[in-house]
């Protein structure tokens, strides 16, 4: 909600201070991999995103936002195979499904982005 009315630049510090004091929300970890995409800490977003499914094993949103973390950090593959994972557990899941086809249109696999949007409808 910083975030919303100051700016990035506001809410940092907040999210930091939650840090510090081991807050495990899942809010608390979009908010932080949200601040550190806008920066470009790809690196950072992925260790927070693998401190989160700690807490939070399989999230749903999460899960896209680790791949998209390793995707920038061109381990396309990795990325590829989390969501893949993902998926077979959580065919119907809005956030996996369209970065999973995403990603497949990314390796030339049209056919299959296709299929997994198809199916998820």
């Amino acid at each position: 909600m910083t975030e919303r009315f100051h700016g990035a630049d506001a809410a940092a510090p907040l999210l930091q201070r939650l840090s510090q004091m081991g807050c495990t929300d899942q809010r608390f970890y979009l908010l932080y991999a949200k601040l550190l995409r806008q920066s470009e800490d790809w690196p950072a977003m992925e260790r927070l995103c693998r401190e989160a499914l700690t807490h939070l094993p399989d999230d749903p949103q999460v899960l896209p936002t680790l791949a998209l973390a390793l995707r920038r950090q061109g381990r396309l593959d990795e990325a590829l195979e989390l969501l893949r994972t993902a998926h077979e557990a959580n065919p119907r899941v809005r956030s996996i499904v369209t970065t999973l086809a995403n990603l497949e249109v990314s390796v030339g696999n049209r056919p299959r982005a296709i299929e997994l949007l198809e199916k998820a409808m």
